[in-house]
């Protein structure tokens, strides 16, 4: 049988390979090898450890970007990828050349990818790709620019500088050169994975979306009594600030906080906090929960709208952000502002009952429009794309 590469490259967190996960499971169930190149190897291990595939480290970009000064507010998915180096030929090429030397290590029938560009653009040409995602990974490929999503922010560099630098990386690879930034994803099929409400892009598609790789869960009864349940980083220097004020309020909670040593995980605690040493299965935490404090990955902002559960957005970057202001004009969530504090937020959601019900009345419709197969759909995808896969 044959060897497949999943391939994971920007952004963080566990939602990437979370999609990637039920495909490679099946198509394993059928005998091929998936192989694994993730950004972040130690940091997604809890998840892949009893999976029984090989995981190597993905080249990405490392470095902080020289043109940006202060933080990094992205304005369309162009600036992503000049963040990540991509304005800078030689840079590129040396991303490009790592993905192609791992593509003739594994010397796959096809690559199946998520928020991968530079392996999508190390594809083209060689071998088939699947390029799978949220609606935010996956941009619309027809059009000459990736949309504006922030027009607030202040463009990393100019389109045809980008596109310039691709185009020459392109040539010294002796490999196809797109005429736009977005030609780099046209060669990949394309799967959206993503209920159509959660879609950022919606406006500007020529595809319909799957719906999620792994089905959600279904809607859930109200819990008896009021309880939290949040997933933070702790990187995220006001996390602890805000469980703590979350604790402050009474109302019980429970979190999971994704690299939180051994003094963090003390102190919350010793403030009435249940805490997680691994990721909470859902399926456990949500039925309890009445309300999920994320910072607005589309993996768990899924499942807490497929159980009905209101939820309080922290967004990080733009992708969340996004996400936050979708979920806020369904008036299913609240998001963190300077405005008010965490704590009368979770009151707020706690004590009304209009997110709750709104919350219900999304989770069945979500529930009325499934059952959701996108896994499937996207195996019988990769089995028509891979001509090689024996």
């Amino acid at each position: 049988m044959s060897k497949i590469l999943f391939g994971w490259e920007l952004g963080g967190g566990h939602g990437h390979v979370r999609t990637l996960l039920p495909i490679a499971r099946e198509l394993a169930a059928r005998g091929h090898t998936p192989v694994f190149a993730v950004r972040n190897v130690p940091d997604v291990w809890p998840v892949l450890r009893r999976e029984g595939f090989a995981v190597l480290a993905a080249p990405f970009w490392h470095r902080r970007n020289a043109r940006v000064r202060g933080a990094f507010h992205a304005r369309s998915f162009e600036d992503l990828l000049s963040f990540h180096g991509w304005g800078e030929p030689d840079e590129l090429e040396a991303l490009l050349r790592a993905w192609d030397a791992l593509i003739d290590l594994v010397h796959p029938a096809g690559v199946v990818l998520d928020h991968a560009p530079a392996l999508c653009l190390a594809a083209m040409g060689r071998v088939p790709s699947v390029q799978v995602g949220t609606g935010f990974s996956v941009p619309p490929a027809h059009l000459p620019e990736f949309p504006v999503m922030d027009p607030n922010a202040e463009p990393v560099m100019a389109a045809r500088d980008l596109v310039a630098s691709i185009q020459e990386v392109q040539r010294r690879r002796h490999q196809a050169v797109p005429d736009a930034v977005p030609g780099i994803f046209r060669a990949a099929t394309r799967c959206l994975t993503i209920l159509p409400e959660l879609d950022p892009y919606a406006g500007n598609r020529t595809e319909k979306p799957m719906g999620p790789a792994d089905a959600p869960p279904a809607p859930l009864a109200p819990p008896r009594a009021p309880r939290w349940f949040a997933y933070m980083t702790a990187e995220q220097e006001s996390a602890e600030k805000m469980l703590l004020e979350f604790a402050g309020t009474g109302i019980p909670g429970e979190a999971y906080v994704r690299g939180a040593g051994p003094a963090l995980r003390e102190r919350m605690l010793d403030a009435g906090i249940d805490i997680h040493d691994q990721p909470a299965p859902m399926h456990e935490v949500l039925p309890r929960a009445s309300v999920v404090v994320h910072n607005g990955g589309i993996g768990l902002t899924t499942a807490a709208l497929g159980a009905g559960r209101p939820q309080i957005l922290v967004p990080q970057h733009l992708e969340q952000r996004l996400t936050a202001g979708l979920l806020v004009k369904m008036g299913v969530a609240l998001s963190v502002t300077d405005r008010e504090s965490p704590g009368s937020l979770l009151r707020r959601l706690v004590k009304g009952t209009l997110y709750m019900m709104e919350a219900q009345d999304r989770a069945e419709s979500v529930r009325k429009r499934g059952p959701w197969e996108a896994g499937r759909r996207i195996v019988e995808a990769i089995s028509g794309e891979f001509p090689d896969l024996t």
